[in-house]
């Protein structure tokens, strides 16, 4: 029995590997593979436990609205980053845009021209914080869709430009916390990601000396960021190891970063 489960062990390893070099030949030669295990999927219980507490929902905008990445609620009234660039509001049975980063487009088809905008957060004084795929980390005044970039894909940080800008959320003070989630593909080329050594990375940005700093790197397509309510630590989505990775702002661990929750049983995304 363990020669058979071993045979088809490596023979199940060289199928997946045979159809990826088959399917996927355009793999850049210089990309660097390294071996990781998957700590093993939590069991469906408890609070994991399957549920179907969504088949009664109410299915709104149904045909109308194209790829809503991101939901944040803001004084009463709904935000969402759409497909095609735009960042929207729900205003009664009403889709009305917001700001839209990317230059004009032929269509969807075209997402590095159009922008594709993913998170969003909301500061205290009700400025609006968006992260989009291709055009990177902007400032917004949520009433007229004025903007201000904070941070570019040109900007360097530790010798690196982002590539996948992602999620970003906003500390009292001002400061921004944002995913890149890779220094080696852009989103249209996201499956790669998975293929390769993770080089996502969480990164804080200062608005006072408009600079960058990276808290954690060599993330596996970092995602979904949330700060803590009393801001002593910050969440960030390790997406394709499914876990969730924990950065200390406060304490004794200050400036350390550690497992939060590993084996989740899929890839997180969004935190909130």
């Amino acid at each position: 029995m363990g020669f058979l489960s071993t045979t088809f062990g490596i023979l199940l390893r060289l199928t997946v590997f045979l159809l990826i070099i088959t399917f996927i030949p355009g793999i850049p030669p210089d990309m660097e593979f390294e071996a990781y295990t998957l700590t093993p999927p939590l069991p469906l219980e408890g609070a994991l436990a399957v549920n179907n507490k969504l088949n009664n929902a109410e299915r709104l905008f149904e045909d109308e609205i194209r790829g809503p990445e991101h939901l944040e609620v803001h004084k009463g009234v709904l935000y969402t980053t759409l497909d095609g660039g735009y960042v929207a509001k729900i205003i009664a049975d009403k889709i009305v845009p917001v700001v839209k980063f990317g230059k004009k487009c032929e269509g969807l088809y075209e997402p590095e021209v159009c922008g594709r905008p993913l998170g969003l957060a909301f500061d205290r004084k009700g400025f609006m914080y968006v992260a989009d795929a291709y055009y990177g980390i902007f400032k917004v005044n949520a009433s007229t869709g004025e903007y201000e970039q904070l941070v570019s894909m040109d900007t360097e940080i530790e010798k690196k430009v982002p590539m996948i800008p992602n999620s970003v959320t906003v500390a009292k003070d001002g400061t921004v916390y944002w995913t890149d989630s890779s220094t080696s593909h852009y989103l249209y080329d996201g499956f790669y990601t998975i293929l390769g050594n993770g080089n996502g990375r969480l990164i804080k940005y200062d608005p006072k000396t408009k600079s960058n700093t990276v808290l954690i790197d060599k993330l596996h397509f970092s995602n979904g960021v949330a700060l803590s309510r009393d801001e002593s630590f910050v969440l960030v989505c390790d997406m394709f190891r499914s876990r969730v990775m924990k950065y200390n702002l406060k304490g004794p661990n200050t400036g350390k970063s550690e497992v939060f929750l590993d084996g989740l049983p899929g890839f997180p995304d969004n935190l909130h």
